[in-house]
């Protein structure tokens, strides 16, 4: 019973806080405040957005200390009612006699990926309407493949190539669906063919990213035993520091159109202090994306990939409802807002394609004739613990849980 109230648990936590981090990822970017200049302006921030989802990251570390100092209490408890002798063997040995410093080292690795493939898919959210930005982050599982066949020389089966194509003849529809669609109104919600064909070229590209890291972590953490909230924790303190030291200063001293830069930190902060309702969307998203990451860890750890390519596909359709529901009964005029035009339906098949194209690649539809791994070939994605994995389920489709 506790096991079911558990995974419950889980998927109601994941498939609310993800879809509630991408509305309001979306909103905050639309939100409208006064800046350093006086004047009142979008909050067209990706590098700051980026710099919120790390900071929630880094508290995993605050989690994973407490849970350290629980359970070196209970190891001291034991140890006073045991010979020490007999619990020599005991400790944990570190992966191929490597230190827990250079553990944490190795992750800036993924980590650097991580920050690259946000900020990208950031600015690619600023030109999209969010459903479109979520079904196209359905192509990393396609980049993933063959980046990880090419790379890493890994083995790879025809129903997973098969999965690839079809996943690419559905971003193709929704792509297509989405540039028809620009030109069914011409009321100011709906943006031009340009900027949506550029939007989608900023997230497809950012996707190429994303798969890189997430073969970089196969291949670099699957020798180093740190748990997942330890993996998350670092990966944002290393991107943290990144955008704290590089990035946002670059941002800043570059030429641009935010208060003169790139993108003006400086401006970020008081845009947030002049708008309540925008500190307070900052705040929600700093704790759903905490929260988020939080019930990535769950899922790997309940449930198999069945459940996580459902969630993700719902987590797309509820991003969409809200996304209609906005413009037709609360504010047309919202950046979240989005119509349905004569071409939705084919976006919606586009959807329905990536959502078949997944399934086939997680096995969880087997094509007869196709070859398929032996039950001991496969890998449970706790083995791997990518936090990459937990923000985006999509590339543990090709791992089923063992039982």
């Amino acid at each position: 019973m506790a096991y079911v109230v558990e995974t419950t648990l889980a998927i109601a936590t994941m498939l609310i806080f993800g879809s509630l981090n991408t509305i309001l990822l979306k909103v905050q970017l639309t939100q409208r405040a006064v800046g350093v200049d006086g004047q009142p302006k979008l909050f067209e921030k990706p590098w700051f957005m980026t710099l919120t989802m790390f900071s929630s990251m880094v508290l995993s570390l605050v989690l994973v200390a407490g849970k350290k100092v629980r359970e070196r209490s209970k190891s001291s408890m034991t140890e006073s009612l045991m010979d020490k002798s007999g619990n020599s063997g005991t400790a944990p040995k570190l992966a191929a006699g490597m230190s827990y410093a250079a553990k944490v080292r190795l992750v800036s690795i993924p980590a650097m990926f991580d920050l690259t493939a946000i900020g990208i898919a950031l600015y690619g959210m600023l030109l999209l309407p969010a459903s479109i930005w979520q079904i196209l982050r359905g192509a990393e599982i396609i980049f993933a493949e063959i980046i990880s066949v090419m790379a890493l020389k890994q083995k790879s089966f025809a129903y997973k190539w098969l999965a690839v194509a079809v996943c690419t003849v559905g971003i193709m529809i929704v792509g297509a669906g989405s540039l028809l669609g620009s030109q069914d109104h011409n009321d100011e919600t709906t943006e031009s063919t340009d900027t949506l064909a550029l939007g989608i070229a900023l997230v497809l590209f950012s996707q190429i990213v994303a798969a890189a890291q997430m073969v970089a972590e196969e291949y670099l953490m699957k020798e180093v035993d740190l748990e997942a909230m330890e993996v998350i924790g670092y990966e944002g303190m290393w991107g943290l520091l990144a955008m704290v030291v590089v990035v946002l200063p670059v941002a800043y001293l570059l030429p641009g159109e935010d208060a003169g830069s790139s993108e003006n930190t400086i401006d970020s902060f008081v845009m947030l202090r002049n708008s309540s309702e925008l500190s307070e969307t900052w705040f929600v998203m700093f704790l759903s994306c905490l929260i988020y990451n939080l019930s990535g860890i769950m899922i790997t750890s309940y449930l198999s990939a069945v459940h996580r390519v459902i969630i993700e596909a719902m987590r797309t359709l509820v991003v969409w409802f809200f996304a209609i529901l906005t413009y037709y009964y609360v504010d047309k005029d919202s950046g979240f807002a989005e119509a349905i035009t004569s071409t939705s339906w084919i976006e919606a098949v586009g959807f329905v394609v990536v959502f078949v194209g997944q399934l086939i690649y997680g096995s969880l539809i087997k094509v007869p004739g196709l070859t398929y791994p032996p039950p001991e070939m496969t890998f449970s994605p706790t083995a791997l613990m990518s936090p990459s994995a937990m923000k985006s389920p999509l590339y543990a489709l090709g791992a089923q849980v063992t039982q």
